[in-house]
């Protein structure tokens, strides 16, 4: 009966484990081609840490809309200076530079909107970890160079810290309810150098997640300034996604998410080891995924089979299949859909 008991309760103990949301690359990367639409809101406290928290936000005030946007580098204002990433997510005009990999995220850069103002990450902001689930904890240093119109201006260089700090159920407006949602702390203080004038800065950003989806589904900005003429001054930012999983424990991928294109991406393109091939299965399909040179002969078949529906994610290499290096067409068909993507491995 001793036995039994504990295997009962190691078997608890791994279906809880199994419950928690674990933030991925797969899921939950900053990769090319996705949007995330979210409405601003009013800024409220983030609630408390800890296992099985409750977070009530159903009474916050929406303002305004405004949709991010992760596009290829290429496509970006100054993508020319930030050599090292592999995507661009573009919020209000705004362009920030992220490298994003099977291990994490870097930041490496911002570009404004009009493009004259730049800030070169020399030793990066690491953004996230992966995998990261709660109790999850990692901290580093940052620093970097402003210019404008071309010309150096400044210096900016300052610590981070992220903690996965809280799991439990999220309560948004319309009664929206998201079980397992993940918190993640993420503190900034660094100090900007511009001529002679310098001032420190402390960012406070909570972020929530759900295994299902990609993006956070609320975040929580406070920042404090302090000048060195001893002025202080203080900022807040709040958003949150209205997309309705309400019963996500349970639900199948929203086929709203399945666009034209099938969800289908590669990233990072160009890339020079391998390229993620990533794709949203609405149903459970018989799907093929196959590599072309541009002559059209078959050169990797890497799927073939049915598969679940979900969101997928496999690897292509030419030079581990013995190729060379160059333009490939991947092709993926998802019952009678077929989608091709253009890939160049450097």
């Amino acid at each position: 009966m001793k036995k039994i008991l504990l295997s009962l309760f190691a078997a608890s103990l791994l279906l809880e484990a199994n419950a928690q949301t674990t933030l991925t690359l797969e899921n939950h990367g900053l990769v090319p081609n996705h949007q995330n639409p979210m409405l601003i809101t009013s800024y409220v406290e983030p609630g408390n840490e800890g296992k099985n928290v409750a977070w009530d936000f159903s009474a916050l005030n929406t303002k305004t809309d405004f949709t991010g946007s992760l596009q290829e580098v290429f496509s970006a204002k100054g993508s020319g200076i930030f050599n090292q990433s592999n995507t661009v997510l573009e919020e209000f005009g705004n362009y920030f530079f992220f490298e994003t990999t099977k291990d994490g995220i870097k930041q490496h850069g911002f570009v404004s909107g009009n493009g004259a103002t730049t800030i070169q990450y020399t030793t990066p902001f690491e953004k996230m970890r992966y995998p990261f689930k709660y109790g999850d904890s990692f901290a580093g240093d940052f620093g970097g160079i402003y210019s404008v119109n071309g010309k150096e201006t400044g210096t900016i260089k300052g610590s981070f810290e992220v903690t996965a700090d809280g799991v439990g159920t999220l309560i948004l407006p319309n009664g929206i309810q998201y079980p397992k949602a993940l918190r993640v702390k993420e503190v900034k203080n660094h100090i900007t150098q511009i001529g002679t004038n310098q001032y420190s800065t402390q960012d406070i950003t909570y972020r929530w997640y759900v295994s299902e989806y990609r993006f956070p589904i609320l975040v929580l900005i406070k920042s404090a300034h302090n000048y060195q003429n001893g002025q202080t001054s203080s900022s807040t930012k709040a958003a949150f996604n209205p997309v309705i999983l309400s019963n996500i424990n349970n639900q199948k991928p929203n086929n709203n998410r399945l666009d034209a294109n099938l969800g289908v991406n590669v990233y990072p393109n160009p890339y020079k080891e391998k390229v993620y091939i990533s794709y949203m299965v609405p149903e459970e399909s018989m799907v093929n995924v196959s590599v072309y040179d541009l002559a059209g002969k078959l050169v990797a078949t890497l799927a073939n089979a049915t598969q679940s529906a979900g969101e997928q994610t496999i690897t292509f290499s030419a030079k581990d299949q013995g190729f060379a290096t160059g333009a490939y067409l991947v092709k993926v068909s998802i019952g009678n859909k077929v989608v091709s993507k253009k890939i160049l491995e450097l």
